[in-house]
């Protein structure tokens, strides 16, 4: 899965018939006064126009259209999402973020909602603000769309590893991702929770990717022993000896997997 295709969301922009069924049971009727006879032909106007822009490809100016829309019928929940779903794809992540941000205001239950938002809050830097609401989106549930699952779970690893929780990162990536042909990407992501460094992967030096790409591909095999070579390139790196003692560990290898949890001791003696 290449990082491209992880943080561009390729998906129909209008709601699907799962996500608009999950979005109607879980957001609360709105009252709208009734419009003035032409406002209410502009606003048809405005979102027949809105639709074909999107059809065509013409993304600034159905982000227009959308625009204009809203300031006639600001509840208008199906545009909200469609205008935010435009600014994402197009790169206008803060945009994208505020108007996901109303999305959630809408519909507090939907877990693609606060998925969309943390993905778009990733985008800005804002990666606390993203941690929290990736993690809400996934308590809530992402099952209306896989895709924008994926694209979540991934950076919420991410996020998990710059937050220094490195056991729930690795479990997740492994659960998530860990079947079938793996990304390289993924493969980096689990390296840096395998060797417990609390970067995202574009902080890398560029001379240790091969390092973390490695030990993310040790901590995908089924092989106990799959640790051995970059033990003994790496005698003394940090970590190495633990994510090889759990790899003898769950291979029932225990007086092994004794042997590397207390050289990593003697490494790394004050960490809990």
């Amino acid at each position: 899965m290449p990082l491209q295709a992880l943080r561009s969301i390729s998906l129909g922009l209008a709601l699907s018939p799962c996500v608009a069924l999950a979005w109607a049971q879980s957001t609360p009727a709105i009252e709208s006064p009734p419009a003035a006879t032409a406002d209410s032909a502009e606003l048809a106007r405005l979102k027949d126009l809105a639709a074909s822009d999107s059809e065509a490809g013409k993304t600034t100016d159905a982000i227009r259209d959308y625009r204009q829309a809203l300031t006639l019928q600001p509840d208008w929940k199906e545009g909200w999402w469609n205008l935010g779903m435009l600014q994402y794809s197009s790169g206008q992540f803060g945009d994208a973020k505020s108007t996901f941000e109303k999305v959630t205001v809408f519909a507090p239950n939907l877990g693609i909602g606060w998925g969309v938002l943390g993905l778009s809050e990733y985008e800005t830097g804002d990666y606390d603000a993203a941690l929290t609401h990736l993690e809400q989106g996934q308590r809530l549930g992402m099952q209306n769309d896989d895709e924008i699952a994926r694209v979540a779970d991934y950076h919420l690893c991410l996020l998990l590893i710059r937050a220094e929780e490195f056991d729930r990162a690795s479990a997740l990536l492994i659960a998530k991702f860990g079947a079938g042909t793996v990304s390289e990407q993924v493969k980096i992501a689990l390296g840096l929770a395998t060797l417990r460094v609390p970067l995202l992967p574009q902080r890398i030096d560029p001379s240790q990717e091969a390092l973390v790409l490695a030990a993310g591909e040790a901590a995908l095999s089924d092989d106990p022993r799959a640790f051995s070579t970059l033990l003994r390139a790496h005698p003394t790196l940090p970590w190495l000896h633990l994510a090889d003692c759990r790899s003898l560990a769950r291979a029932g290898s225990a007086r092994e997997a004794l042997e590397q949890c207390q050289a990593e001791m003697r490494i790394s003696p004050k960490s809990p």
